[in-house]
């Protein structure tokens, strides 16, 4: 399949992790090595991987944006997908359940907006920024240690800032972790303070996520 990008959570119902690779196609692999399944989408970028609808089962993002279910990933059924301007496909998106209901919002950035996007794909922010969509996503954490989470996001194109930092006016986003240290970010690879764990706990026991933040409520400290 060329070019792939990996990912690492369980997305069925046994007790083992796949590998999610994505790139000119999508393929999943079981622990084993064995596919489980693949099928042609014409996502060139990370995906990003949480609980998107609510069913305690995580599902995964791709590029230009697409939401696949993983509980029907063997044919690559959607659950939404939002047009997005993004004529290289290499950008990326994030994750973080702003309202702690236990389902995730997508946070994705094209190359004219930033958007927030709800269970069912509805728009719940968008707010202006300028990129070629070169192999960047936004991220979401705690950066002012105010209690309340913010969307950090670069811009790369155009007379705006190189980086907005987008909180909630009245800081009513749960507190994220402080930290976004790496392109495969999935918590459990970086401590609070910054060290890296020598045992690392494999997060698909722990929250099941891949490129998406925690909240310290919800034990996302990761000491």
């Amino acid at each position: 399949m060329g070019t792939a990008w990996p990912q690492v959570a369980n997305l069925d119902e046994d007790s083992e992790p796949e590998v999610l690779l994505t790139g000119d196609s999508i393929v999943v692999l079981e622990h084993t090595g064995e596919v489980k399944s693949k099928f042609l989408n014409g996502s060139y970028f990370a995906s990003t991987i949480a609980d998107f609808d609510g069913d305690g089962i995580s599902d995964f993002g791709a590029s230009r944006l697409t939401i696949f279910s993983t509980t029907r990933v063997n044919d690559g059924t959607e659950i939404w997908s939002a047009p997005i301007s993004d004529f290289t496909g290499l950008a990326g998106g994030s994750a973080f359940d702003f309202n702690s209901d236990g389902i995730f919002e997508v946070v994705y950035a094209g190359e004219q907006n930033v958007f927030v996007f709800g269970e069912s794909g509805q728009v719940l922010m968008q707010i202006p920024h300028s990129s070629v969509t070169y192999v960047e996503y936004p991220v979401v954490a705690d950066v002012d240690n105010d209690g309340s989470a913010e969307i950090v996001v670069v811009s790369n194109y155009g007379d705006g800032p190189t980086v907005q930092v987008i909180g909630d006016k009245e800081n009513r986003w749960p507190q994220a972790r402080r930290i976004w240290n790496q392109d495969s970010y999935h918590v459990n690879n970086v401590n609070e303070d910054g060290t890296v764990p020598q045992y690392e706990q494999p997060s698909w026991n722990t929250h099941n996520t891949f490129r998406a933040n925690s909240t310290l409520s919800s034990g996302g400290a990761c000491q």
